[in-house]
C-alpha cells in the first residue's frame, strides 16, 4: 500500500488532487490482492527471511512483475486504463521490488549485529580450501553460535587465488608456506574443506 501510494505520488506531484487520491483508494484493493496473489503463486512467502539470498531477490523480483503486471489487468477490466496508469504502476514496481529486497536484507543485518557472544573464547583457524565449500565453512563459523571458530583466512594451493579477498578473507597461500603461515598467525588449527585431501 505504501509502495504503491509512493507510486502515485511521484507520478501526480504533492499534494494529490481529490481525483487521484479517489483513483488510488479505489485501484488499492485489486493492487495489493493482485500483489498477495503473485506473491503466493511465486512462493515468496516460503522464504525464510533470515537466510535470503540472490534466489529470493530474483523470485521477489518475478513475483512483482506478474503481480504488476495481473494489478494492471484487473484496472483496466473494472476501471479502464488512463494515461497515468501504466506509468503509476510501473513505479510501483520498482519501488516493491526496492522495498522487498531492502526489508529481507535489513533481517538479515540485524541478526548479524544482534548475534551473542560466543559463551567460550574462539579459537584462530585457516580454512584449506577456497572454493565454494571453503566460503560456506566461513560462514557457518560466522553465523553459528555453537561454533568458536574464527577463521584468519584461507590455504590454497591454486597459486592464482593467492591473496585474493574471498567473503571478506584473503587467501594467504598453498600447503608449502603452511608451517610458516601458523607460526606468524598463531593459529589453532586448519578446518580442511578441500575434497582433493
Amino acid at each position: 500500500s505504501f509502495a504503491y501510494y509512493l507510486a502515485f505520488l511521484t507520478r501526480v506531484g504533492v499534494p494529490m488532487s481529490d481525483y487521484f487520491i479517489d483513483r488510488y483508494l479505489k485501484t488499492l484493493p485489486l493492487t495489493v490482492a493482485a500483489t498477495f496473489a503473485a506473491f503466493f503463486v511465486a512462493g515468496v512467502y516460503r522464504g525464510v527471511w533470515r537466510f535470503v539470498s540472490i534466489d529470493d531477490a530474483f523470485r521477489i523480483i518475478r513475483a512483482n512483475l506478474f503481480g504488476t503486471l495481473l494489478s494492471a489487468g484487473l484496472i483496466w477490466v473494472v476501471f479502464g486504463m488512463e494515461r497515468h496508469t501504466g506509468w503509476v504502476l510501473f513505479i510501483y514496481l520498482l519501488l516493491l521490488v526496492f522495498l522487498m529486497i531492502a526489508s529481507r536484507f535489513s533481517f538479515r543485518l540485524m541478526d548479524r549485529m544482534a548475534r551473542p557472544i560466543h559463551s567460550g573464547p574462539d579459537l584462530p583457524v585457516f580454512i584449506y580450501g577456497a572454493g565454494v565449500a571453503g566460503g560456506l565453512a566461513m560462514r557457518e563459523c560466522q553465523q553459528n553460535q555453537n561454533i568458536n571458530y574464527h577463521p584468519l583466512g584461507f590455504i590454497d594451493d591454486d597459486p592464482l587465488k593467492k591473496g585474493r579477498n574471498i567473503h571478506g578473507l584473503n587467501v594467504l597461500g598453498g600447503f608449502d608456506e603452511l608451517e610458516n603461515l601458523m607460526e606468524h598467525y598463531a593459529v589453532k588449527g586448519v578446518l580442511i574443506t578441500s575434497t582433493s585431501i
